[in-house]
């Protein structure tokens, strides 16, 4: 079936938006790496200090507010990216879809479900969705929360007995004598 001027010229822009928009993601997604770049590298300056006692409290309110603020930056990128790669399936595959008679999933297979993609292995291809999110799970909280969490026990446990002897002398000062 021949598309007529107006189809064509339809198709055009769908196909301008759909590579702005995969600009856009790797775009962002590249922001997200540099984020990650960034704080890595602020604790790999703050981890020598808490490593030879030369951190102080200020040490640990930077690694706890640099790992937040790349957290943040880095979920933030990951909805935007989704939202981007939601209107790429369910607005310009499905127009395109129309124009020229195929399947949405056959028009953009990057931009839907595994399952979907790869109808031959759904199993296998799900399963690999799953342990993709897995590994996505416990590098991310392991990177943003069990890094400065560890980090943060180290400081403590390295100043217990200062941090013990000013608990006393608080408790003094409050309570009168022990």
């Amino acid at each position: 079936m021949e598309a007529n001027d107006r189809e064509r010229s339809h198709l055009q822009y769908l196909l301008a938006d759909f590579q702005a928009i995969k600009s856009e993601i790797a775009r962002r997604s590249n922001l997200q790496r540099v984020v990650l770049g960034a704080y890595i590298g602020v604790y790999a300056w703050l981890f020598p200090q808490f490593l030879s006692n030369r951190a102080s409290t200020i040490s640990v309110a930077a690694l706890w507010t640099s790992a937040m603020l790349a957290l943040l930056f880095h979920e933030r990128e990951r909805l935007e990216i989704t939202r981007l790669a939601g209107l790429i399936r369910n607005r310009i595959a499905l127009e395109a879809a129309q124009i020229i008679s195929v399947a949405p999933e056959a028009l953009i297979p990057s931009e839907v479900r595994s399952e979907i993609a790869n109808p031959a292995q759904p199993g296998r291809d799900a399963e690999r969705e799953i342990r993709t999110r897995r590994y996505d799970f416990v590098f991310t909280w392991s990177l943003f929360l069990l890094v400065p969490l560890l980090t943060t026990g180290i400081f403590v446990y390295v100043r217990l007995p200062k941090i013990l002897q000013l608990l006393r002398f608080i408790r003094m000062e409050l309570w009168g004598s022990a």
